[in-house]
């Protein structure tokens, strides 16, 4: 008797934007072409919304859509999320002195009105990956507009801060993860300024890549961003899958690559 072929049905749970979100209808586009299925939901539908057992869903949006998917139990699977690895102190421990900050240091609210003063500027973004602003760098007048918010915070008092030297960053790229291997690469800044290109990938860069991807403990998606300083590449920081934009990246690579790499894995099918 032949055993009977396992077959692994996916949904992507996309966020509603009303066509206006270029990321999100451009990934729809693919999921379609490939004769894969999505869904557009807004997050208020998410908490009722009804996966199928045979679903395995794949949730796509931003962090607040990403907030509600996670109350419903039956999304969760889609969400490639780890407090452990996206992290400032676990990008420091991989990739030492090929991550760009890696001599950052990592302080209280408290002291870093010590450190920023009005004359000079420092780059300054949160410890965790839990967006509560955007990394960026900041004088001391900046500071304290935007990090008014620390004081109510659970984590005040504690070292969840990394303030590092502002470095001059030529190029920025951004690269797909998927099983720990680079499915594609796309440039989205140049000097500073918003500036996507799929073309601008030079086989050093695609090599850096695969080396600093290889065996790293992370979920089976995720996002690497590399900046080149001073003729160096370096890894600048990494972002969950679910929520990042793609720029020009290959998205039918992506969801090929993705959906393969779950299919293999899934216990049903071994």
């Amino acid at each position: 008797m032949m055993k009977e072929e396992c077959v692994v049905k996916f949904l992507w749970v996309i966020q509603y934007s009303n066509g206006k979100h270029y990321n999100w209808v451009a990934l729809a586009q693919a999921i379609e072409k490939l004769d894969s299925r999505y869904i557009i939901k807004r997050k208020e539908e998410l908490s009722t919304i009804d996966i199928n057992e045979a679903d395995f869903p794949i949730v796509i949006g931003g962090d607040d859509f990403l907030l509600e998917a996670k109350k419903n139990i039956k999304l969760i699977n889609g969400i490639f999320e780890s407090t452990c690895f996206f992290r400032v102190d676990t990008y420091m421990s991989i990739w030492k002195d090929d991550y760009l900050n890696f001599h950052t240091a990592m302080v209280t609210r408290k002291k870093l009105d010590t450190i920023i003063s009005e004359k000079q500027e420092f780059f300054v973004r949160p410890l965790l990956d839990i967006k509560c602003f955007d990394g960026q760098v900041m004088d001391k007048i900046k500071v304290d507009e935007i990090l008014d918010i620390c004081r109510s915070c659970s984590k005040y008092g504690k070292k969840c801060l990394c303030v590092s030297l502002v470095q001059e960053i030529e190029k920025e790229w951004r690269s797909v993860i998927v099983n720990n291997e680079v499915v594609s690469i796309c440039r989205y800044l140049k000097n500073s300024k918003r500036d996507v290109s799929e073309t601008d990938v030079p086989e050093k860069l695609v090599e850096f890549c695969k080396k600093e991807c290889s065996g790293v403990k992370a979920p089976v998606a995720w996002v690497m961003d590399v900046a080149k300083v001073k003729n160096r590449y370096y890894v600048l920081e990494c972002n969950i899958f679910n929520a990042s934009n793609f720029y020009d990246c290959n998205r039918e690579n992506i969801v090929k690559s993705l959906e393969n790499v779950i299919r293999k894995g899934n216990k049903n099918c071994l």
